[in-house]
């Protein structure tokens, strides 16, 4: 979903004036597209009654800085009477002139025409080179018109269904700051943002969100640290957050480390049907897991299925992947087989240890595999490097794992286990 941020500037001296700002302010703010992909975040001051001081004024640019539109109520007073809206179509018209994807919509009241822009201040400014919305007073209708302007506007991006995929952490950065908003005070999230020396974004204007905003930041804008910044907020939090809630974040962004290209090949393979390879030293007791959750972001609609230790005929292999997809321990026909994995919402990931591969059973295995466990996931472990001898039919995620960066995120995960654990138990 993507979220624009709406600057309405106005000078309301009226109380119908003020109704009619509050209706449409309320309105943009539950607007909303078809997909409910694009949704307005709207600043204004609420009551009318706000009286200029350094704090006030340095917010108010920096939301006209930031926003993605903006809205400008022009009322009789606001045209000739008030020197603010001056001020702020000044900086809102320079915006539009630095940045041709800035939206500025003026909107006529109190029986204001177009033409009346033409001279003056507003006329060096071209206000009215933008589309007015006039000759109406009704709140909705004017809410109508903007959100289609807004929406008309968006880029297709805005628009389309986002997912977790390339190297954007967006989606994950807003989970991790609703997270991190709901369940910190003020008072410690401005300990974290201190100690750590946080830089504390522009937008939003609310203090306590603009450090919880950086404090998300913190833990995902540089992957292969995101566990250690992690450790070093738990510290400062100590129990100050809930429990529930740590284990979240942890949950959250113990995969990111893992590179989003080579993770993208694990649902490829469930459509081309290719079995697939991954490399690394602890692949069967960690990596795949992370893997998996690089693949899947944000869900945990899979499972990665094991072979027991002690199994290395074709037998007892086909037991274990029949029982974790079944929980049957009679055995199974393909058929049944067949319809659990096309009719189940989970990925299944059948992770083959290499050392299946270097008994010489593997060449016979592979075509059953695939066969048997149709719409599964094959998946081989292939040890910490890409052995000459491996057979062809494999195809090994790229690029490669840093084994030596594999081993540090696994000691940095055991790290933050620990401190979890001394902080709120094992239970």
């Amino acid at each position: 979903m993507s979220i624009k941020k709406i600057f309405v500037s106005h000078s309301s001296k009226t109380d119908e004036n003020i109704t009619l700002l509050k209706n449409v302010c309320k309105g943009l703010a539950e607007c909303k597209t078809d997909k409910g992909n694009l949704q307005y975040r709207i600043v204004y001051d609420q009551d009318g009654t706000i009286v200029g001081g350094d704090d006030w004024y340095k917010s108010i640019d920096q939301w006209m800085l930031e926003a993605n539109a903006a809205v400008i109520l022009f009322s009789k007073a606001a045209l000739f009477d008030s020197d603010w809206i001056k001020k702020e179509a000044s900086i809102l018209a320079w915006r539009k002139n630095l940045d041709p994807d800035f939206l500025l919509i003026p909107v006529l009241l109190d029986g204001l025409k177009p033409d009346e822009f033409n001279k003056g201040l507003f006329g060096v400014l071209k206000i009215n080179r933008h589309q007015f919305i006039n000759n109406t007073s009704n709140a909705t209708k004017i809410v109508t018109e903007i959100h289609n302007a807004l929406a008309k506007n968006a880029s297709f991006q805005d628009l389309a269904e986002r997912n977790f995929t390339g190297t954007s952490y967006d989606p994950l950065e807003g989970i991790l700051a609703e997270l991190i908003a709901a369940n910190s005070s003020p008072e410690t999230l401005n300990k974290v943002v201190t100690e750590l020396d946080l830089e504390l974004p522009l937008w939003p204007p609310e203090e306590y969100k603009r450090n919880a905003l950086a404090v998300a930041r913190y833990l995902v804008n540089t992957p292969n640290e995101s566990m250690t910044h992690l450790l070093d907020f738990m510290d400062i939090m100590q129990r100050s957050m809930p429990k529930e809630s740590v284990r979240n974040l942890l949950n959250y962004i113990k995969g990111i480390w893992v590179n989003h290209n080579a993770s993208a090949g694990l649902p490829d393979a469930q459509q081309t049907h290719k079995i697939i390879g991954l490399n690394g030293n602890k692949v069967e007791n960690y990596t795949a897991k992370r893997y998996c959750e690089r693949a899947w972001p944000l869900s945990s609609k899979w499972d990665l299925i094991h072979i027991n230790e002690t199994s290395f005929t074709e037998n007892e292999i086909f037991s274990d992947i029949d029982f974790a997809i079944t929980a049957s321990l009679e055995t199974v026909k393909d058929e049944r087989i067949h319809k659990r994995i096309e009719r189940s919402k989970l990925a299944f990931i059948i992770l083959i240890p290499g050392r299946i591969i270097s008994n010489g059973i593997y060449d016979d295995l592979s075509e059953k595999l695939r066969k048997r466990y149709q719409g599964a996931i094959i998946l081989v472990d292939i040890g910490p490097d890409h052995p000459p001898w491996l057979p062809e039919t494999i195809e090994v995620l790229m690029p490669l794992i840093d084994t030596e960066e594999e081993t540090n995120q696994f000691d940095d995960y055991q790290d933050t286990k620990t401190l979890f654990n001394n902080l709120f138990g094992t239970n």
